[in-house]
């Protein structure tokens, strides 16, 4: 008598269609930025303080700030609705892993929908994050890389990344006006 042995993979629907990135704006004036923070520890903070940085720099023509309800599960379809309107949208915080496996899930389906993303990720999980960017069809996915255990930092800690990465997060944001030239150095590809 032969048995028959069922391996599943694990990793789900591999089938996804291939998405490009959204055009990225060429400067970062008169932009209309989204903010979604998916209310992690130090989420807040570094949306804030990337948001003081940018509006030193350039004169955004609007923000707009919204909130998930959850960092383990995805954005509301109103949430996703309303950020659609927008030129360019900040994510925070990927820094464990159910909530970097589902702010990466909101962003590709931003950038699906035609809206330019930067997630903030922990460098901890940057492996993750292209994972399930590749996962979901997108083969690079804009990023701002922060250090670990980033959850744990002081305000005052978060500003001083945050002011460290401005160039690596506009570079993400505009990368160059072409979304094909976004750098590896800003960016998490994954091999083809």
């Amino acid at each position: 008598m032969s048995q028959t042995t069922v391996v599943l993979d694990p990793c789900g629907d591999k089938s996804s269609k291939v998405h490009q990135l959204a055009r990225r704006p060429r400067t970062l004036h008169d932009v209309q930025l989204g903010l979604l923070d998916n209310l992690k520890p130090n989420a807040t903070h570094v949306l804030d303080r990337a948001t003081t940085l940018l509006t030193e720099r350039f004169e955004l023509q609007s923000i707009t700030r919204l909130s998930k309800r959850n960092p383990t599960a995805p954005a509301s379809t109103e949430v996703y609705a309303e950020l659609e309107k927008l030129d360019l949208v900040l994510l925070a915080v990927a820094d464990c892993g159910g909530c970097t496996a589902w702010t990466v899930h909101d962003a590709v389906e931003l950038e699906r929908r035609g809206v330019p993303t930067v997630t903030f990720v922990s460098r901890m999980f940057l492996a993750m994050a292209e994972s399930h960017a590749k996962l979901r069809g997108l083969d690079v996915l804009p990023v701002v890389k922060v250090p670990d255990p980033f959850g744990q930092f002081s305000a005052e800690e978060v500003a001083d990344v945050i002011d460290s990465v401005l160039g690596e997060l506009i570079r993400s944001a505009t990368g160059a006006g072409d979304p094909s030239r976004v750098s590896a150095e800003t960016a998490v590809s994954s091999p083809s």
